[in-house]
């Protein structure tokens, strides 16, 4: 019988290795991204129904203190995104669309706006809010927002 060792090698620079959640990473504590968790941040979060490729999820959103954050951003650690009409915490029209929801722990918030002269719709997709959004008459206007959140799949919406 044969077996076959295989060595993989890893940039200790990368921000994989960022992402591990061991007690090494976090000095002990349950925070990950490769910092200590802010013992006395306020998290946001909320519970949403949302839609991934035309799908409805549920979802729970934690949303990452300041100091993680800083982290992601000054690091570039890749994000996914949820795209939403108006605030997470208020009864909207419209429900969230996301772009991922294997890959990426990470969401980032981009807010949708509709360009005048263009009736607001609900989007199903992330193809769709790209499609509009590059239309040669763009339909949407999507701005970037400092919310970020780490996300659980509850079920199906």
């Amino acid at each position: 019988m044969f077996g076959l060792l295989v060595f993989m090698s890893c940039d200790k620079s990368s921000y994989t290795e960022d992402f591990q959640l061991t007690k090494t990473t976090t000095d002990g504590n349950n925070g990950g991204f490769g910092i200590t968790p802010d013992p006395g941040a306020t998290r946001d979060s909320v519970r949403t129904t949302l839609y991934f490729e035309d799908r409805l999820l549920n979802a729970f959103l934690i949303g990452l203190s300041p100091n993680e954050i800083s982290y992601v951003i000054g690091k570039h650690v890749p994000t996914s995104t949820l795209y939403s009409y108006g605030d997470l915490h208020q009864p909207a029209t419209f429900i969230p669309v996301t772009d991922d929801i294997n890959f990426n722990p990470i969401w980032r918030e981009m807010q949708i706006d509709f360009n005048p002269g263009f009736t607001p719709y609900q989007f199903t997709s992330s193809a769709q809010i790209d499609s509009s959004l590059h239309a040669a008459s763009p339909e949407i206007t999507v701005t970037m927002t400092d919310n970020f959140y780490r996300y659980i799949i509850t079920g199906k919406g």
